[in-house]
């Protein structure tokens, strides 16, 4: 989910960069004097800030989405850590024990030859 979420983010950016090169290559090709060229820049940046706001609003809204699977998700994701450490303790634990058991077993052996 987060792949698709990251593509679409590349595809938003790539558009943002397409309407910039757009803009820029047609004001710099188009003949044109001083004060409609930068009319026509004015014009362009204003472009670019209506493509960029709208990307950032789409990016927000796709934040606001990992952001809510996420905390879904993390309740779940806890219980099964918490869930395998209980495990991991038990199988230490029940090592541990089997080690003290070995480790008396040779010392009465240690005994017994002595």
């Amino acid at each position: 989910m987060a792949e698709e979420k990251q593509g679409n983010l590349s595809i938003l950016f790539t558009f943002i960069a397409g309407v910039f090169c757009g803009v820029l290559a047609g004001i710099l090709l188009a003949p044109s004097p001083g004060k409609e060229t930068r009319e026509k820049i004015k014009e362009g940046a204003e472009k670019i800030k209506e493509s960029a706001d709208s990307v950032v609003k789409k990016v927000v809204k796709i934040g606001e989405g990992v952001v809510e699977t996420i905390k879904e998700g993390a309740p779940e994701i806890i219980a099964e850590v918490k869930t395998e450490l209980k495990n991991k303790k038990s199988a230490i634990a029940q090592a541990v024990e089997a080690g003290k058991k070995a480790v008396v077993e040779e010392i009465e052996k240690i005994k017994q030859k002595a």
